[in-house]
């Protein structure tokens, strides 16, 4: 035979399929073991670090993640942009006397939400709000 490999004998292993299944069996165990040592840890969220109940006073709130929580800030005046807070939050409260508009640009441009005295809420993804508010403005009618 050419280049010194010799030819498979009888009794010599296994026909070449058989090793290839072999090895997708055992990534399908592997995965599968992986995955029940993962499901098997308690997971546990981290503790919140924001809530509703830090937007008093007459202030406009603001928090980075869903259902108000995650890093928070608050607003007692039109505010454009807001450092630390762009294309970051998700959830936001309107606790002054009055409507507040979030611009989806610095210095009130692009899109605007108007936000409702007393009223909070949050976005999810694919709504345009969700991490893309960049100003305030606190309506004084």
């Amino acid at each position: 035979m050419p280049h010194g490999i010799a030819a498979p004998t009888a009794g010599a292993g296994p026909p070449l399929r058989r090793p290839r299944m072999n090895r997708i069996i055992a990534l399908i165990v592997t995965g599968l073991t992986a995955g029940a040592l993962y499901t098997a840890i308690p997971v546990s969220a981290p503790p919140a670090n924001a809530s509703i109940a830090q937007c008093n006073g007459r202030l406009a709130c603001a928090w980075t993640d869903r259902q108000f929580q995650g890093a928070f800030g608050s607003w007692s005046r039109s505010t454009g942009p807001l450092r630390g807070f762009h294309n970051v939050i998700s959830s936001v409260a309107n606790n002054g006397p009055r409507d507040i508009g979030w611009w989806s640009e610095p210095n009130f441009t692009g899109r605007l939400f108007v936000q409702k005295s007393g009223s909070a809420g949050f976005f999810n993804w694919p709504d345009v709000r969700n991490d893309s508010i960049n100003s305030v403005w606190f309506y004084t009618r």
